[in-house]
């Protein structure tokens, strides 16, 4: 009989993203028979394994700092987004008690440890002894009796903002520290097949056995905010993004950043590129060869029997994508192409045009996009698509002389001002 493992990674906060990837599953009506966790993946696989989904549901669309920490919100720890940063808070926690009663309570009010250990599923986590960093692979069967939820607090004691968790004479702080995503441990009870939700966040990552066993990475393109930021929007976006991310790694829904209905990405490319190629378009002959590649960017991960794109439509995808980002879409929606389309046109309206004669100062200074902010993001897209509008050459011959540090915005730029050729030319 085949085992299914839930592996579920650290990340404080962000482990609103763990709910949606649940709701998809009940959707789908895929049980995992193995469910893995370290930190705050420790915490919620409990509840999964409890089948308490309404419960962690409400749990989160309610959480605050008030239910995680005592007293006034702290800035310095609401921060935290890196190694760096953690580390820092040790200063902070040095000159001002750190109180996580709140966060004791609510564990101990939401673990049944008699509903854990009579559950079907197999259920085990992480955390690491002190002072040696020894790493500890937990089973609820090899834990005694009335301390389950000792051990999960003890997984999910992020230190140095959280104390130590003394059990036994012995201290323990946050699995992550040793194995943020415990697929290992998911592998060595027999799992067949490996869902891992990987919350990008500050944890060391295990290296993997070699093995045979496929593994279905599920991630966010999208920034999940900072470790013990509890802001009730970006914990309902972050539930959203993982409930998306898990239907396209089965193949209900399309897309990398945003999400689409099936078959509306294949259309959409053909349709373009079809108009691309004939006599209306002032886009140039078969314009999606010319788009620049973005390899970095690529597709996420699939179920194995889940069919993927090929690489020119994937990277007519990374256009219409990235121009999506630069203008501001939000990615909650499941789009139809056209709904997407109109939506960026209208964006990029709002966002009015940037004038051509700064093209060069912008657009050759040789920043990497990746490190600016959107709004210059906006301006040197907005520049290349102003040429693109007013040269006479067909739009694909101006690659060349753009520099590779433009990519981002040269593939914005080329959707814009192909789907706006469009939709003139069609009077859509």
């Amino acid at each position: 009989m085949d085992r299914l493992a839930l592996v579920l990674g650290g990340g404080g906060a962000k482990g609103a993203y763990h709910i949606g990837v649940w709701q998809a599953l009940r959707e789908l009506e895929v049980d995992p028979q193995i469910i893995t966790g370290t930190s705050i993946g420790a915490l919620n696989g409990a509840l999964m394994v409890q089948g308490d989904y309404d419960e962690a549901l409400a749990l989160w669309e309610n959480i605050h700092y008030g239910s995680v920490f005592a007293g006034e919100p702290n800035p310095v720890i609401e921060r935290i987004n890196s190694r760096v940063e953690l580390m820092g808070s040790l200063a902070e926690r040095l000159s001002s008690a750190v109180d996580i009663t709140p966060f004791e309570e609510l564990v101990r009010a939401y673990v049944d440890e008699d509903r854990l250990r009579q559950s079907p599923i197999d259920f085990g986590f992480t955390t690491v002894q002190l002072p040696l960093m020894r790493a500890f692979e937990l089973m609820r069967e090899d834990l005694p009796e009335n301390r389950l939820a000792d051990y999960l607090l003890a997984s999910a004691s992020c230190f140095p903002v959280f104390p130590p968790r003394k059990i036994e004479g012995q201290y323990y702080v946050d699995g992550g520290y040793r194995d943020d995503i415990p697929i290992s441990l998911a592998l060595t009870r027999g799992a067949d097949e490996v869902i891992a939700v990987d919350l990008q966040s500050i944890g060391m990552q295990k290296a993997l056995p070699e093995t045979h066993v496929p593994i279905t990475y599920i991630r966010s393109g999208w920034d999940t905010g900072p470790l013990f930021c509890f802001d009730q929007q970006l914990v309902r976006r972050n539930m959203r993004l993982g409930y998306l991310d898990l239907m396209k790694a089965w193949g209900r829904i399309e897309g990398r950043l945003y999400a689409f209905e099936r078959g509306e990405l294949r259309r959409n490319y053909q349709r373009l590129r079809t108009f691309a190629r004939s006599a209306h378009s002032r886009s140039g002959d078969d314009l999606g060869r010319f788009l620049p590649s973005m390899a970095d960017h690529s597709a996420p991960d699939l179920r194995p029997g889940v069919l993927g794109m090929g690489g020119l439509m994937r990277r007519f995808l990374d256009a219409l994508e990235a121009a999506g980002r630069i203008f501001g879409l939000p990615p909650e929606p499941i789009y139809t192409a056209a709904e997407f389309n109109r939506a960026l046109l209208d964006k990029v309206s709002e966002a009015g045009a940037s004038p051509v004669q700064r093209l060069l100062d912008r657009l050759f200074e040789g920043e990497d996009p990746a490190h600016t902010e959107n709004s210059g993001l906006i301006q040197r897209t907005q520049i290349i698509l102003d040429i693109l509008r007013r040269e006479n050459r067909p739009a694909a011959e101006l690659m060349y002389s753009y520099p590779l540090t433009a990519r981002v915005e040269l593939a914005a730029a080329y959707y814009i001002y192909l789907i706006e050729d469009y939709y003139s030319t069609n009077h859509i």
